[in-house]
């Protein structure tokens, strides 16, 4: 089924954690940290870009709002359609740079670069649209566009550009996480608690998956029942800490962390489970997008005490 709301993609794009837990000596080990350097550089930039493009929809909202507004009295002042505004990405572009050039070749590296590109240039034109609908009414061209044509046209091309770079953007963070998730994992086998952190790494990458498989054309809601199943019956399993040897974590309070993780895996779950069977009604965007912030949320918060767990 086509999905007939608008999923917060952004939201799910979160930064793969740093590991550090022991000195890298093999070379697996060392191309596995140049691996998540590289994908966290990828996935940062597309955090934030994801939120330039919520800016883009505020201006593209201000600028709809000037033109209901002038169709009905042109002599009103428009609101400054502010594309300067936008925050620049320099240092984060110039982390991704340094780190492609250290990284090894690795089965998603040529995709994602390639959506990095494409993404940065339909950006460029992303910008260049709006700072001609800024003009548009900073320069009241309006006032020789009765019909408002001309913006019309501008706010398609606008939008077409934001649907592009968007796509592509969440295509090189999906890589860059399929592929920083596989090098940690690599790591994790090396850590003296390796039984916690390797089972809480692959449930949050089944948890990740999930939430990709909502951003798709062709939602497959029986696929998705099936991915909650199995990793609700993995969260079952895991978080139980009476199998655990306990000796091994550097203080008692990381149990908390451990299961305070599991918690909230499960509430993201049990969200996402209740989006599940409401989605086939679609008439309601806004309950169901909440359903999805809500288990975002969780899920950022689950991230949080992953990265607090293996820190120790």
């Amino acid at each position: 089924m086509k999905l007939k709301f608008i999923i917060l993609v952004s939201a799910a794009l979160i930064a793969l954690p740093s590991f550090s837990q022991k000195k890298k000596n093999s070379k697996a080990e060392s191309e596995a940290s140049r691996i998540i350097e590289f994908s966290n550089s990828v996935i940062k930039m597309g955090n934030s870009n994801n939120e330039i493009f919520g800016t883009y929809q505020q201006l593209l909202q201000t600028a709809d709002n000037n033109a209901e507004r002038l169709s009905k009295n042109p002599n009103l002042q428009p609101f400054y359609v502010n594309c300067k505004g936008i925050p620049a990405r320099a240092e984060q572009v110039a982390a991704y740079k340094t780190a492609l050039k250290s990284v090894q070749n690795f089965p998603e590296k040529a995709d994602i670069e390639k959506y990095v590109e494409t993404g940065n240039n339909h950006m460029n034109s992303l910008s260049q649209w709006c700072a001609s609908i800024s003009s548009y009414f900073a320069d009241k061209q309006y006032q020789s566009d009765t019909d408002f044509a001309k913006y019309s046209s501008m706010r398609d091309s606008l939008i077409y550009y934001l649907d592009l770079s968007c796509a592509n953007w969440r295509s090189a963070s999906a890589q860059a996480s399929a592929a920083g998730n596989r090098a940690e994992l690599l790591l994790l086998e090396g850590s003296k608690i390796a039984s916690f952190v390797i089972p809480m790494k692959t449930d949050l990458n089944s948890l990740d998956k999930i939430f990709g498989m909502f951003d798709s054309q062709q939602l497959d809601i029986q696929a998705v029942r099936s991915e909650l199943e199995q990793l609700t019956a993995s969260i079952e399993k895991n978080k139980d800490t009476s199998t655990k040897d306990l000796s091994k974590l550097k203080d008692i309070y990381y149990k908390e962390v451990y299961q305070t993780f599991y918690r909230k895996c499960g509430e993201a779950a049990k969200a996402l489970q209740s989006l599940t069977e409401r989605i086939e009604d679609a008439s309601d965007a806004d309950l169901l997008n909440r359903w999805f912030g809500s288990a975002n949320s969780h899920y950022s918060e689950a991230v949080q005490k992953y990265n607090l767990f293996i820190s120790q």
